[in-house]
C-alpha cells in the first residue's frame, strides 16, 4: 500500500465515508485523487524555471506515458516528488481540522 492510498483510508475513516455506499465512495476518491492532482502540479510548477517549465508543457501536449512524465519531472524538477507528499500533507490537515480531528 502506497503513502497515497494509506492517506486516503486515513480520511475516508475520518470523515466515516466507509459508511457510505461503494459507488459514493468511489467517486469521493476520484474527486479527492483530482485535487491531489492540481494541488500537486501547481506545486510542481512553482518549483520549475521559465525552461522547464516550456519543456514540460511540450512534453503535456505529446500525450507522454505516466513513466515519460515521472522522468522528466525526477530529472528536472528539484523537490517534485516531495510535491504529492506536501499537497496530501496539507489536504490531510486541512479535512482533519474541519472535522475537529487533531
Amino acid at each position: 500500500m502506497t503513502t497515497t492510498d494509506t492517506t486516503f483510508k486515513k480520511i475516508i475513516e475520518t470523515l466515516k465515508i466507509e459508511e457510505l455506499p461503494e459507488e459514493e465512495q468511489a467517486e469521493f476518491l476520484t474527486e479527492l485523487s483530482d485535487i491531489v492532482f492540481r494541488g500537486t502540479l501547481a506545486r510542481i510548477n512553482e518549483r520549475m524555471d521559465d525552461a522547464t517549465r516550456d519543456d514540460f508543457t511540450a512534453l503535456m501536449e505529446t500525450d507522454p506515458t505516466d513513466e515519460a512524465v515521472e522522468e522528466f519531472l525526477a530529472a528536472r524538477v528539484p523537490g517534485a516528488d516531495e510535491a504529492v507528499e506536501e499537497t496530501i500533507r496539507e489536504i490531510t490537515e486541512d479535512i482533519q481540522a474541519s472535522v475537529g480531528v487533531v
